[in-house]
């Protein structure tokens, strides 16, 4: 029976490598695990270190180092191998995809890059959007949420929604800030109800509105459906994420925070967010030619760099590199994912969009990992604080039957004192007491009887 074969992408075997350990998934193939090791470095491809597996049995969080992106004239040997099956694997009773005879990965993420890794399976990125109709409905209203709108200081555009953030700059003067906060929200209900995360100068809004549609069909195409969403922070200041994306947008002093718009991928139970936006460059402002001088007609004198108080010294300058990102939670940062182009030679994005849903699935499965670690850390942490009210209870209810103890027993002793001392009163003036002796023997026996804590603790 001839040997089969089965053929691996880069991104499958570093899903792979990354799903158990190497020892265990080179014992399906004719190779050793030396040896997958040495393919993995000659491709590239991180491998988990020494003590990686241990410490997830041990339930420690680990961390997975990322795949470098490849250079641009990267050969085909470094792209992906072809590595043989053992025998044992193809005869016996192993669970197989389809009749290849093949093991099925051992992660969702792997299983999702042997699927994307299929040439029939390649996203394609429409050449025009014309070329792409009918377009995604959210990137229809992503479309028409940038329509319109000015850009920001740093020269990039951001979808704006009917309940979204207003679209103004921010300004020191509040009378033209509140003008234009004013004009655009008589502009709210023309605008559409949803759109994407999208962050990109008008030059870059035809080709990142073309890879959103491709990608947004692929996803929905394989079971994840793509929702938009507003967030927002508390009343008064904006989210940490919202900081870290954007800077503060509670506008001027005491104006609440205004919601923006997110992209969210439905994996499962999971919820995974996008973010596309343009690398700008940041370069100084041309200074503006001066006034001429009286008896200089006709030229003008270059003054020294002074521009507006309101006019920064520096313009932003659309680079057209996009980057892709899958933030950890709509209220975290840094980032889980990033591919940004030109960033280690790596290529344009719409070569990467099948990466892309593998990163959406494998990020997906660390959140619902991550998530079920945390629910775990929280339970357990609700049993130990349980468990330590209670103990506190039990020496609290131990002390107070200790000090009630100790409190009875010096009363005991107390009572046996003066018992004593009543009965050698009542032997010394037993021959002819007086009646006011009586009367105070009859009250000091009474309140010895009192005191003394015996028949009470004696009662049933």
């Amino acid at each position: 029976m001839p040997a089969e074969t089965v053929h691996l992408t880069r991104q499958a075997l570093y899903e792979l490598v990354w799903a158990e350990p190497m020892r265990t998934l080179a014992a399906r193939y004719d190779i050793s695990d030396v040896g997958l090791a040495k393919t993995c470095r000659r491709m590239g491809i991180p491998v988990p270190g020494r003590g990686h597996w241990r410490q997830q049995e041990t339930g420690h969080p680990t961390t997975r180092a990322r795949l470098p992106a490849l250079p641009a004239g990267a050969g085909p040997d470094l792209r992906g191998v072809t590595l043989t099956l053992r025998a044992s694997r193809v005869t016996t009773g192993v669970p197989t995809v389809g009749t290849d005879g093949v093991t099925p990965p051992a992660t969702p993420a792997a299983r999702q890059a042997a699927y994307e890794a299929e040439p029939r399976h390649r996203i394609a990125v429409a050449a025009t959007l014309e070329a792409a109709a009918p377009l995604h409905p959210l990137v229809r209203q992503t479309q028409a949420a940038l329509a319109g709108v000015p850009a920001d200081d740093r020269g990039l555009l951001r979808p704006f929604v009917r309940e979204g953030f207003v679209p103004v700059r921010l300004i020191g003067d509040p009378a033209r800030y509140d003008a234009e906060v004013r004009r655009w929200e008589r502009a709210r209900p023309s605008r559409p109800t949803a759109a994407l995360e999208v962050l990109v100068t008008t030059a870059g809004v035809d080709r990142a509105l073309r890879i959103l549609d491709a990608l947004l069909k692929a996803l929905e195409e394989r079971g994840f459906p793509v929702h938009s969403a507003l967030r927002t922070g508390p009343a008064g200041r904006p989210s940490g994420y919202i900081a870290a994306r954007w800077g503060d947008e509670s506008g001027l002093a005491g104006r609440p925070p205004m919601p923006s718009v997110m992209t969210r991928v439905e994996v499962g139970d999971q919820d995974v967010f996008l973010l596309l936006r343009e690398v700008v460059s940041k370069v100084p402002r041309p200074p503006a030619p001066a006034t001429p001088a009286a008896g200089q007609r006709g030229r003008a004198l270059v003054a020294p760099y002074a521009l507006p108080p309101d006019l920064p010294a520096y313009e932003h300058v659309g680079s057209g590199r996009f980057v892709l990102t899958i933030p950890h939670t709509p209220g975290n940062y840094p980032a889980h994912w990033v591919w940004e182009e030109g960033r280690r030679r790596s290529g344009p994005l719409e070569e990467a969009l099948n990466d892309v849903v593998v990163a959406v699935v494998a990020a997906a499965d660390d959140f619902r990992r991550w998530r079920e670690e945390a629910e775990a850390r929280r339970r357990e942490a609700e049993d130990r604080s349980r468990r330590e009210w209670e103990e506190q209870r039990r020496r609290a209810a131990e002390a107070a039957r200790a000090q009630q103890l100790e409190a009875e027993a010096a009363a005991w002793a107390r009572a046996a004192h003066i018992r004593g001392y009543v009965a050698a009163v009542r032997a010394a003036a037993e021959s002819s007491p007086s009646a006011p002796l009586v009367e105070w023997l009859a009250w000091a026996e009474a309140y010895v009887d009192r005191l003394d804590p015996l028949p009470n603790r004696l009662r049933p």
